[in-house]
């Protein structure tokens, strides 16, 4: 089911990839017609087939390319529910992806939050190549169980979190060295993702670590530290910026202008990613 074409690299193209979760993937931009047809309530753990592809066509790589740059190619690696090591490890496999085809590109890393933790799947399938955890098992009834408790009291710690996060940041930008593409990073909701807040929860022993990330290639919507903070000050929520805003948008009928009820940015809250990132990338100079 969590499988997407990706598309030939014809050789001289230009590419645009979009490493993330679900906030690369696309998940909650379905036009209004079909969240009505759903009652405003589609269950992002079993998304319906006939929908399935609309994410992706409406996600923020498809529109940065079909509505601002137009002779470029949109390669979307997003994952649902993956964490920010997946998703950079994803630029490694997909074999069928020709990366050396390629006469420019832009690598657009959209960080999750840094609490989560990939393992690589066991029967490592097709499209969910990871297994994805968080410090504080929801699932009471899961299978792992016992794996989830064992992140929470023996693995995780913010200072583990904020050196997976620079290593997987460091990981992304060693690829694009090695293939001569552009490093884009911004945070999809994790309002933390900060050069401050790395230096508070790794003191001055690991500046190293925290310099050699290139702070240069972070793109901060609106002056903001993450898209969904951007999206919630355009949606006259900023209250919510600290937290909340799960709550808020889980009651919601239906999409607003900017969010919608499975708490991701809606159809045209994608569409301002989109143009947030244009923005970004003209300012450097990148096109």
């Amino acid at each position: 089911m969590y499988n997407r074409m990706i598309p030939t690299i014809v050789p001289g193209a230009k590419i645009v990839i979009g490493l993330g979760d679900s906030f690369t993937q696309g998940v909650g931009s379905w036009p209004k017609e079909v969240w009505d047809r759903y009652n405003g309530q589609i269950d992002t753990l079993k998304i319906p087939l006939e929908i399935f592809d609309q994410m992706y066509d409406n996600s923020w790589v498809q529109q940065l390319c079909n509505n601002h740059m137009t002779d470029w190619t949109p390669i979307n690696l997003g994952c649902l529910g993956t964490g920010n090591r997946s998703a950079v490890k994803n630029l490694y496999l997909h074999p069928k992806i020709k990366f050396e085809n390629a006469s420019s590109g832009v690598v657009i890393l959209m960080l999750s939050g840094m609490e989560r933790f990939d393992f690589v799947n066991k029967d490592f399938p097709e499209h969910n190549h990871f297994y994805t955890m968080w410090p504080n098992p929801w699932d009471k009834n899961s299978t792992n169980k016992k794996l989830w408790e064992a992140y929470a009291e023996s693995l995780w710690s913010e200072k583990f979190i904020c050196v997976e996060t620079l290593l997987n940041i460091r990981e992304a930008e060693m690829f694009c060295k090695a293939h001569g593409f552009h490093l884009i990073v911004g945070s999809a909701f994790d309002v933390r993702i900060t050069k401050d807040y790395f230096v508070k929860h790794l003191g001055n022993s690991h500046l190293e670590l925290i310099n050699s990330i290139p702070w240069g290639s972070f793109c901060q919507p609106g002056g903001v530290r993450s898209f969904m903070e951007m999206l919630l000050i355009m949606e006259g929520r900023p209250d919510l910026v600290a937290g909340g805003f799960y709550d808020y948008c889980h009651k919601l009928k239906g999409p607003t202008d900017f969010v919608t009820p499975c708490a991701h940015p809606s159809q045209n809250g994608y569409a301002v990613m989109a143009s947030q990132l244009h923005e970004y990338i003209v300012s450097k100079k990148i096109i």
